[in-house]
């Protein structure tokens, strides 16, 4: 079983409550949405986690059915999950990083009216959100870098967005045949990029990337991410 670092215990034991981890899927995509996925584990799991999350990794780590695995078990282990959609569209007119902050704070919005108030945001990355602040000045929000690898309840998000934005994906190729968003989620693998030369961008894709003049060498900070 993987170790991860005390961060969620130490954060309670000095008074914070409801702990929140965030992740998310798809910011190097040519194609598709934003997905952010926003957990708050029980404390039970800071100290140990269940068995049924055993596995639980980064998701860039583990195999697509290994994920699948995860993203069942946390739903019946998380006090509150969510994941948020940002669109294609949204991120051509707002940039990346402030629909990142978008996302979150949609995310805290939703936790907050179920009855869970976080008192801390943990985020993976190295994010300055200054918005999120202001919107919250009494919440602490810390980004932490390789935090999907690290901290437990940012691992738990990143499968959450992970999963959910594959099936997104999943459901809108059936729409956009010629693309293949099934095979590879909107990343800029080879068939991708080919099929975009073909065919030209479809709605769903992100002009703001300029994509019809990415180079090859340009791919590796986008497929990173990616996994079939």
């Amino acid at each position: 079983m993987k170790t991860f670092l005390p961060v969620e215990l130490e954060l309670e034991q000095s008074g914070e409550t409801y702990i929140a981890g965030v992740d998310e899927a798809g910011r190097g995509c040519f194609a598709g949405p934003l997905c952010i996925g926003f957990v708050i584990l029980p404390r039970s799991a800071y100290q140990t986690l269940p068995e049924s999350l055993k596995i639980l990794d980064d998701s860039k780590k583990l195999k697509k059915d290994k994920r699948e695995q995860l993203y069942r078990a946390l739903k019946d282990i998380t006090l509150f999950q969510c994941r948020v959609f940002i669109s294609n569209r949204i991120i051509d007119q707002c940039g990346i990083n402030p629909s990142t902050e978008l996302a979150i704070s949609y995310a805290i919005q939703r936790s907050i009216k179920a009855g869970f108030h976080p008192s801390a945001v943990l985020i993976d990355g190295n994010y300055k959100f200054h918005n999120l602040y202001r919107s919250y000045p009494q919440m602490m929000f810390q980004s932490i870098v390789k935090g999907d690898a690290t901290v437990a309840s940012i691992a738990a998000a990143s499968i959450v967005a992970k999963v959910a934005r594959d099936q997104r994906m999943h459901k809108l190729s059936r729409f956009f045949p010629a693309y293949h968003f099934h095979q590879h989620a909107g990343y800029g693998t080879k068939f991708h990029r080919d099929a975009i030369q073909k065919y030209g961008p479809s709605r769903l894709h992100r002009m703001s990337y300029n994509i019809m003049e990415t180079k090859n060498g340009e791919q590796d900070k986008n497929l990173l991410e990616f996994q079939q």
